[in-house]
């Protein structure tokens, strides 16, 4: 379960600003771009994902994990725990790729 950085296109920006991937188990990938990773600061935090149909979900995947780490809020699904920042509003969330792990 090894979290790893890369760099990565985020086409969820507006200006296409250098960004970073945060990756847990090639199964959840977060993005953020570098000023947000400077300022933010990152915690562990849990987060439970609805994973059905997850093409169709993903925008209300996103929306969950928003509300999660600012309300701490808990959601029905599979649990994975990710590093991400959790302590502002204007974090920038995007899922770029996910899938439920096979049992």
């Amino acid at each position: 379960g090894q979290l790893t950085t890369r760099e990565c296109s985020c086409s969820s920006t507006k200006d296409n600003a250098p960004c970073f991937c945060e990756c847990f188990m090639h199964s959840i990938c977060l993005w953020f771009t570098e000023r947000e990773r400077k300022r933010v600061a990152r915690t562990s935090i849990d987060v439970i994902l609805q994973l059905q149909s997850q093409r169709e979900k993903e925008r209300e995947v996103v929306g969950e994990v928003a509300v999660l780490q600012l309300h701490n809020r808990s959601y029905s699904g599979r649990h994975h725990r990710v590093v991400t920042g959790a302590t502002t509003t204007s974090f920038i969330l995007s899922i770029s790729s996910f899938s439920t792990p096979r049992q």
